[in-house]
């Protein structure tokens, strides 16, 4: 049906799961960039939405020099419209097939994913045609089927006192109980005081007595910016002895850390916006919410670090 695979990934992080998925299979793909002759003599290769925007006419011409599936991995990352969308339309069009792949088609800006259609009420069609046919797999079909965990929250609240926009002074009793602005200001409030420590701590100490009976179990923290991601692994480090690796966009040793991570080599890691899409972790427990960023993909893709089964673990614990 086809000769290559090209597979394109939003991040670099992500193109040694997909040689790493491909070779379970008994697939040979290359991690390339924008070089000639990408694949080389190997079943196809796997690149960026970056790479391929920066090269378009290189990546068209290889996809008509051979029958190509194109694979466009966490495709809401390509908005209608956009420099990606006008890249990957050029591969699209002579791609002997073509896989969008997405865990939500949902973006943070509200903008149309590109290649889809929308109804009059802004939801996606999902409807099979002619030369499309849509495969579905939500959570319950994963837990039924054993693939995933259940999740278990646990809450911590708390109060919290600040000065806003306006210079007027603010203050609640009860962060759950906030919503709208009053909830946002709280919450930013909140997570940049010790109250953030106070989930952190819950979460330490739950994970330390799961460890006990689970030691191949793996801690992930989510934080708001790198600043607090550093005060966090140094907290964590002074507090249990438990190194934590730090993943943050702009630092060039943040792959290989999350790499670490992902082949249980770390027991810990603390991430700024790199550990949400994509990362196979499923030694991943426990999961400590320390973030302010709360659209709704943000929030899934966070979760979903955890839920995949891996030996005996039966609940991935969320301190949020």
């Amino acid at each position: 049906l086809a000769d290559k695979i090209l597979w394109i990934v939003p991040r670099d992080s992500l193109r040694t799961q997909a040689v790493e998925t491909c070779a379970s299979h008994g697939i040979q793909i290359r991690a390339a960039g924008n070089e000639t002759n990408p694949s080389r003599d190997t079943d196809g290769c796997v690149t960026t939405y970056q790479a391929l925007a920066q090269n378009p006419d290189l990546w068209a011409h290889e996809v008509r020099r051979f029958r190509y599936i194109v694979i466009l991995d966490e495709c809401h990352h390509v908005a209608q419209g956009s420099l990606w969308h006008d890249a990957v339309f050029a591969v699209f069009c002579d791609a002997k097939f073509v896989v969008p792949m997405s865990g939500g088609l949902e973006r943070n800006d509200r903008l149309p994913v590109a290649f889809f259609q929308y109804d009059a009420a802004g939801n996606v069609d999902l409807s099979d045609e002619p030369l499309r046919r849509v495969v579905t797999y939500s959570r319950k079909e994963a837990l039924r089927e054993g693939a995933i965990v259940p999740v278990e929250f646990r809450h911590v609240n708390g109060h919290a006192k600040w000065i806003n926009k306006q210079g007027a002074e603010r203050s609640v009793e009860s962060i759950a109980d906030t919503e709208g602005d009053e909830g946002r200001e709280a919450l930013w409030t909140a997570l940049h005081t010790d109250y953030a420590y106070e989930v952190l701590d819950a979460a330490l100490v739950d994970f330390q007595a799961y460890r006990v009976n689970h030691p191949v179990a793996q801690f992930l923290i989510i934080a708001p910016r790198v600043e607090r991601a550093k005060e966090y692994a140094a907290y964590v480090l002074r507090r249990t002895g438990i190194e934590v690796l730090v993943a943050q966009t702009y630092d060039k040793n943040s792959a290989d850390h999350i790499e670490t991570f992902r082949e249980g080599k770390a027991t810990a890691l603390v991430t700024v916006g790199m550990a949400y899409e994509g990362m196979e972790a499923p030694r991943v427990t426990h999961i400590a919410a320390l973030t302010y960023f709360r659209s709704k993909p943000w929030i899934e893709q966070m979760i979903a670090r955890g839920v995949r089964r891996h030996g005996d673990k039966t609940r991935c614990f969320v301190f949020c």
